[in-house]
Formats: structure tokens, sequence, C-alpha cells
């Protein structure tokens, strides 16, 4: 309901959003978009393409991750950096590293259809005070994206919620 309405605010119509077989939106011919959804929030946001390659977006719970599940999520590079920061603050930072590589992924599987998995996306800088990060691809076999591409956006923490953002 909320991507029909995003479209229709773009002046797109379209009676239903199908979804491919890995379950991802089928965005109208000329727009591109992405969904995120948590237990209670639902995010969408689209736009005309060709103004927008893509659009990558994902919603999560302001809390933090079990310190077993950063081994799965964070590169060395970014253990390193996550050992760094003050420790009361490490998990749920871990959560935002989570995020953007989930953005990330939504960015580039409308173009690559390619599955990453987390050790394929490095987050290069995260710097809460302005919200931007950086990640950077470290997978070579990614169609339309070269190794060492650089994704930069957003991310928010607010209302008991993790946003994070490419276009």
């Amino acid at each position: 309901m909320l991507a029909r309405e995003a479209l229709r605010a773009l002046g797109h119509e379209c009676e239903a959003l199908l979804v491919g077989s890995d379950r991802a939106p089928l965005w109208p011919v000329g727009t591109v978009g992405s969904i995120s959804h948590t237990d209670d929030y639902c995010v969408v946001v689209v736009a005309n393409s060709p103004l927008h390659r893509s659009l990558g977006i994902d919603a999560e719970p302001a809390v933090p991750l079990e310190p077993g599940l950063w081994l799965q999520i964070c590169t060395a590079t970014e253990l390193a950096w996550l050992a760094s920061q003050p420790l009361p603050d490490r998990g749920l930072v871990c959560h935002l590293l989570f995020a953007i590589k989930e953005a990330v992924y939504k960015y580039q599987a409308p173009i690559s259809h390619t599955m990453l998995e987390f050790a394929d996306v490095e987050v290069t800088d995260l710097d809460l005070i302005s919200q931007s990060f950086r990640a950077v691809l470290e997978r070579e076999d990614v169609p339309g994206f070269s190794k060492g591409a650089t994704f930069s956006g957003r991310v928010v923490i607010s209302n008991g919620l993790i946003v994070a953002g490419i276009s």
C-alpha cells in the first residue's frame, strides 16, 4: 500500500506491486525503489529512473546485537573499529553496520541479481555525528559493479528505529 501511494505521488499508477522469485519488488518501468520493514514499521522509497540508478533502504529495531552475531556481520577491519567504540555502544553500532550492509544489498540486487554475504561489503567510514557512511564492495564477481565500488548514504537512529539508505 505504501509503495503504491509513493508511486502515485511520482505520477505512476499501479494496481499492484508484483514481486519476483527472490521476493523483491518488481518496480514499474521508469522507477526504482526499496522497501524494508520491522514488526512495527514499514519504510518505502521510490524515485524515477534514470535520475537514480537504484535505491536501497533498511530499517531495523534500534537494539544492540548480541556479540555472538558480530563475527557473522563484521569484517576483521570492522571488528577492530568496533572494538575502539565505547563498550556499551558496540552492540548498537554493530546493528548500524548490519543495516548499512542490508541497504547496500538492496541497492545492488536489482542491478546485479547477486546475493551478497556480509563479508562482501565493508563499511569504511561511519560518522555517527553527520549520520553518514561509506561502504566498499569487496567482491569481484558482481555484475554492474567493480570490486572497490563505493556506496555512500545516511543512517539515523530515531524513535527506536535504525534506518540506513543509499540513493
